[in-house]
């Protein structure tokens, strides 16, 4: 069978290590959409960022954001799909990042809010493009904006991160989708949102089935999206776990062009 679509996440799986796309992938991509292929992102990261980031790419195709919270368009630059976390829920979850020494972080349009800058909130808006801005105390903030991210982030160091996802599974569990985006990032959605979610959104808005549909990442957040398209793949330089679940594992990584690879495998 080959496959109708591939949705594929951006950092660690699209991109390179150096922050470029390997031309394999920008080859392999075109040959797809050219033959009527659909190609999809997916990723973690805020719709601005994901925006910028992809400003060089020579394909313009449907983003979806957040971990799968937003779906935007690019060619007719409009929102198609849109959730968040509710202002009581993030003021939540803040509350319980700021108890455990993380660093909190709630979006809107094309910025991000945090308490204060700190080296690692300098370097993460350098990284993803974006406009960061410090607001004092982020609960008076969300509190006094009724604000709906679409996703709440905390920030620690790994072993912070271990142990905060550990409680907050406990804590939120019933109430958010709660995955490590990154290494070193804890990112908070709505329940029933996730990649898996935008797999099924992406399919709907192409008038497919899941199951025509090829999804590849590198990180644990990329799970639920392997698990709900037709084939899940995993890059050869992602996490364990998740080449435990995958249906198949790249020969390259993504410094070598794995998506490349992978569209030749199983779409062309």
């Amino acid at each position: 069978m080959k496959y109708k679509a591939l949705i594929s996440d951006f950092d660690g799986t699209l991109f390179s290590s150096d922050g470029r796309i390997p031309q394999e992938n920008v080859d392999a991509i075109g040959e797809f959409v050219s033959r009527g292929g659909k190609f999809a992102l997916c990723s973690g990261r805020m719709t601005a960022s994901a925006i910028v980031m992809l400003e060089k790419f020579p394909f313009n195709q449907l983003i979806a954001a957040y971990n799968g919270c937003e779906v935007w368009d690019n060619v007719n630059k409009k929102t198609l799909f849109s959730t968040g976390v509710k202002t009581e829920l993030a003021l939540k979850i803040v509350g319980f990042g700021k108890s455990e020494g993380l660093l909190p972080f709630v979006y809107r349009g094309n910025e991000a809010f945090t308490e204060t800058r700190t080296e690692f909130s300098d370097f993460y808006a350098e990284t993803c493009k974006i406009k960061m801005v410090a607001v004092g105390d982020l609960s008076s903030f969300i509190k006094n904006d009724s604000l709906v991210s679409p996703k709440v982030m905390l920030a620690g160091l790994p072993n912070q991160i271990s142990e905060g996802l550990k409680k907050s599974t406990e804590l939120f569990g019933t109430e958010c989708e709660i995955a490590e985006s990154y290494r070193g990032m804890l990112d908070f959605m709505p329940k029933g949102c996730d990649k898996g979610l935008a797999v099924k959104a992406l399919a709907k808005i192409w008038g497919i089935g899941t199951e025509e549909c090829v999804a590849i990442g590198d990180e644990l957040n990329d799970a639920p999206m392997l698990a709900a398209a037709g084939l899940g793949v995993a890059m050869k330089n992602g996490r364990e776990e998740l080449k435990k679940i995958a249906d198949a594992v790249t020969d390259k990584s993504n410094d070598e062009g794995g998506v490349g690879e992978t569209i030749r495998r199983y779409c062309l």
